[in-house]
C-alpha cells in the first residue's frame, strides 16, 4: 500500500554543532533503496532510538536523513526536531489513551492503480518520516494493537493478523515464563 523509495548518501553523516546542532549528508553518491519493504516495521526502529546525537546520526547513517534538508548541501537536519518526532513516534507505539494530536503528513500523494483483477490504493510518501507516520498509522488501523512488553519493555503486536492475542502483556511465551519465574523466586 505504501510506495516509497528513498536514498543514503554513502559517505555517511555529520553532525554539525552549534546553538542548533544539524545532521547533513559528507556528499556522497546517493544510493536508492527501499526502506519499507526491507524493514517492514522501520517506525519502530525509529521511535526507540537513542534519543541522543549520537542515536540520531546512528540510524541516518543505516536509513538516510529524514527530509530532503538532511541531503548533502542542504540546511541540514535539525537535531532536536529529528529528537522529538522519535519522541512522538514512541509515545504512539506505547499504550496510550485518550485524544492525541494528529500528525500532518507533508507531501502525501495517494493513487488508485489499476492491478490485474482489482484496483488498490497506493500512497506515496516523498520523505522518510512521512513514510514511517504512515507506516506506523497503516500498522495501528490494520487492528493489531502495538503493546510493549512488560519483560523487555520492546513494543510488540498484538491483534488479528499476528501471533499475539489482542490482550497480550508478553512479546513472546519465553519472556512470559521468563518474568513468571523470576516473580515467583522473589
Amino acid at each position: 500500500m505504501i510506495e516509497f523509495t528513498w536514498h543514503r548518501d554513502e559517505k555517511g553523516y555529520n553532525l554539525i554543532p552549534g546553538s542548533s546542532p544539524r545532521i547533513v549528508g559528507k556528499g556522497g553518491s546517493q544510493k536508492l533503496y527501499r526502506p519499507l519493504d526491507e524493514f517492514p516495521t522501520l517506525f519502530k526502529a525509529f521511535g526507540n532510538i537513542q534519543k541522543t546525537p549520537g542515536g540520531v546520526l546512528d540510524f541516518f547513517e543505516i536509513f538516510g536523513p529524514l527530509t530532503h534538508d538532511g541531503e548533502a548541501g542542504g540546511k541540514g537536519e535539525k537535531l532536536s526536531t529529528v529528537i522529538d518526532w522519535a519522541k512522538l513516534m514512541e509515545s504512539r507505539l506505547q499504550k496510550v489513551k485518550g485524544r492525541q494530536e494528529d500528525i500532518p503528513l507533508n507531501r502525501l500523494q495517494a493513487h488508485l492503480v489499476n492491478g490485474r483483477d482489482v484496483a488498490r490504493l497506493e500512497f506515496r510518501p516523498s520523505t522518510l518520516i512521512d513514510a514511517l507516520w504512515l507506516q506506523l498509522g497503516q500498522e495501528l488501523s490494520g487492528g493489531t494493537i502495538i503493546q510493549r512488553c512488560i519483560h523487555c519493555h520492546r513494543p510488540f503486536r498484538a491483534g488479528p493478523g499476528t501471533s499475539r492475542r489482542a490482550d497480550a502483556i508478553f512479546c513472546c511465551d519465553e519472556h512470559r515464563i521468563e518474568f513468571n519465574s523470576l516473580k515467583r523466586s522473589r
